[in-house]
């Protein structure tokens, strides 16, 4: 690394309606709980975005880590949560968001015109077995997020 730090963000993806706020709830909570705190040395962005398509280029373009919180439609029955790498995005061919022009194909875009960052990964919140009010899902997100950021930080 050249000794410039760049900042990770954290992006909460959804809207204020409905199930769909649970990327946005997810990254309030991360934020209010302190874990930007435990790794002071490196600057940690929180950012709510609604239903953002294209505009997701801007907002991870120039980053080191990107990670991105959102509701999943899926069949998954088995866990709460998801961890999908870029590379896994990259190659989705269905759309696994609720929003028009999903997370996927955005991402693709960014790749298109080179604006990815260094790395990316979705914590994903499975909808289809889960009450949006239960807090269950937090302690995992917030554990699967904290172990990503420490093993990012220790190769940068």
């Amino acid at each position: 690394m050249s000794g410039v730090i760049e900042p990770v963000k954290i992006i909460g993806i959804g809207s204020p309606f409905g199930a769909d706020r649970i990327g946005w709830e997810g990254c309030e909570r991360l934020r209010q709980s302190g874990i930007a705190a435990q790794f002071p040395q490196h600057e940690i962005v929180f950012e709510m975005l609604d239903r953002p398509g294209p505009s997701l280029i801007s907002a991870i373009s120039g980053m080191g880590l990107v990670v991105l919180i959102d509701a999943l439609q899926s069949d998954n029955t088995e866990q709460s949560v998801s961890r999908i790498t870029l590379h896994e995005l990259l190659q989705q061919e269905a759309v696994l968001s609720s929003h028009a022009l999903g997370v996927a194909e955005s991402l693709s875009l960014a790749e298109a015109l080179g604006q990815l960052p260094r790395e990316l990964v979705l914590f994903g919140i499975h909808m289809n077995h889960m009450n949006v009010n239960n807090g269950d899902w937090f302690a995992l997100l917030a554990e699967q997020i904290t172990a990503t950021l420490q093993a990012y930080l220790a190769r940068n």
